[in-house]
């Protein structure tokens, strides 16, 4: 959810055509370092938002949360004091605020909810956009494309996840009766639906190609087998490992419908 974006948005702006006053390699490996820094920030945050942490772990979350912002700082300030990239800062903005909706959910304990989880996606596939505008040096309607597709891609996976949490529990109480909820069905197909409305419109507006609605194929036929069997015997190791290869497969169609 925070790489593959990332990788597209820099394939997808090396398509569209590189900046020339910017050294690409370098400055993509500086922004990747710094994304993935700020990702593991989030851990230690998390543990000095949990109550009733002793202060020893307390101590150790603060080095840590030290250390990655400092790598971050490192990592990001060539981006802009070199090669001008001064909007990375205000992309950070939309991309840390979910996080921080995130710690101020556990205090009620909503940070499991798929709204607060989505928010958090949200954030994540902000990597898109920044990969991109890092390319080009442009932040313009395909950086917004980019965007909205990863946003209902990766948002889509909580759903499917939630499904199979959901089939799983229903097994051990109610072994006969493996259906999905009814609220999650028709949260799921709702949410399948709206995605679909959205990519269309921006293929309308001609900020992507009519094309895109293809990348979604895979997706939207795994969501619905599992709507309508859903999958209780699969390990939840298996289901990342499936999440992982379904979204590289969206990655490449992706880029192909992009070239």
């Amino acid at each position: 959810m925070l790489l593959v974006p990332a990788v597209v948005g820099l394939i997808a702006g090396a398509m569209r055509g590189l900046d020339p006053t910017i050294n690409f390699w370098p400055a993509a490996i500086l922004l990747l370092l710094a994304l993935v820094a700020v990702f593991f920030a989030f851990e230690p945050l998390d543990i000095l938002a949990k109550p009733g942490i002793n202060e020893v772990a307390r101590q150790r979350a603060r080095l840590w949360l030290a250390i990655y912002l400092g790598i971050t700082l490192l990592s990001g300030a060539p981006l802009a004091l070199l090669w001008q990239r001064w909007w990375l800062v205000w992309l950070a903005i939309p991309a840390t605020l979910p996080l921080l909706t995130f710690l101020v959910a556990r205090r009620w304990r909503k940070q499991r909810s798929l709204g607060v989880r989505w928010l958090g996606i949200a954030g994540l596939v902000v990597s898109g956009p920044a990969c991109y505008y890092l390319a080009t040096g442009a932040l313009d309607d395909l950086a917004l494309g980019l965007w909205v597709v990863g946003l209902v891609y990766f948002g889509s996976s909580l759903f499917y996840v939630r499904v199979w949490f959901e089939a799983k529990k229903r097994e051990k109480t109610r072994p006969k009766d493996s259906r999905i909820p009814g609220w999650l069905l028709a949260l799921t197909l709702g949410y399948l639906g709206l995605g679909y409305l959205v990519v269309a419109g921006l293929a309308a507006l001609t900020i992507l190609p009519w094309t895109v609605l293809l990348v979604f194929a895979p997706m939207t036929a795994k969501m619905l087998m599992a709507l309508r069997r859903p999958p209780t015997y699969i390990p939840i190791k298996q289901v990342g490992l499936f999440e992982f290869a379904q979204s590289a497969v969206f990655a490449l169609l992706l880029l192909l419908v992009l070239r």
